[in-house]
């Protein structure tokens, strides 16, 4: 998880051949949230859009995790 959020996630922004593909990235969208956001922020997205990437990336794990643990063997 280091490596993905300290190193992979600030290329994977700076890549603009991905374009709005970007835009599922946690990172741009807690500093789209910010007061004062800091470093260059180079995806912009709206509020609305921020704030489902990052109901998202809390989702999806859980989601995936209940269904693993539901059925996994006993």
């Amino acid at each position: 998880m280091i490596g993905w959020r300290a190193i992979l996630t600030n290329l994977l922004v700076n890549v603009t051949s991905l374009g709005s593909a970007r835009d599922l990235l946690l990172s741009p969208a807690l500093s789209q949230l910010m007061p004062f956001p800091g470093g260059d922020n180079q995806v912009i997205m709206a509020a609305g859009v921020a704030v489902a990437v990052i109901c998202g990336w809390l989702a999806i794990p859980q989601v995936l995790g209940a269904w693993r643990t539901r059925v996994r063997d006993a």
